[in-house]
């Protein structure tokens, strides 16, 4: 069963030894959207995790679908290229410079989302 809005919307840091003063590790965003199934408003609530860059793992994107029993499933948007062809995104996302989990990082999340400068779209 779903909560209500208040109850696990938002977003919350989560730092290196649960230090606010130590790197920042991950980012988690969570909230309530409404799909419809043959008309009929259906709420699912979904999670995104901003995974910063570190010594074993490149920065990447992450995001979840929960299922009833309130785990989350990977969950991939689609969108039409340029020839009209349906394709479904990569998962994760990798937070690199072409999207690939052996490129360059992009700056941190933190930095990136306070000056908007990287953005990871489609390829």
């Amino acid at each position: 069963m779903i909560q209500s809005v208040e109850d696990i919307s938002g977003g919350k840091a989560h730092y290196r030894a649960n230090d606010s003063l130590k790197p920042l590790e991950i980012l988690r965003e969570r909230w309530i959207e409404t799909i419809y199934q043959a008309e009929e408003a259906v709420a699912t609530q979904r999670m995104t995790l901003y995974i910063a860059d570190q010594p074993l793992t490149r920065g990447r994107i992450e995001i979840y679908i929960m299922n009833e029993e309130g785990e989350g499933e990977e969950f991939r948007d689609s969108y039409i290229d340029e020839n009209g062809s349906e394709v479904q995104e990569e998962w994760p996302i990798w937070w690199t410079d072409n999207q690939t989990e052996t490129s360059a990082p992009c700056p941190s999340l933190p930095s990136t989302f306070a000056m908007r400068r990287c953005s990871p779209s489609p390829a």
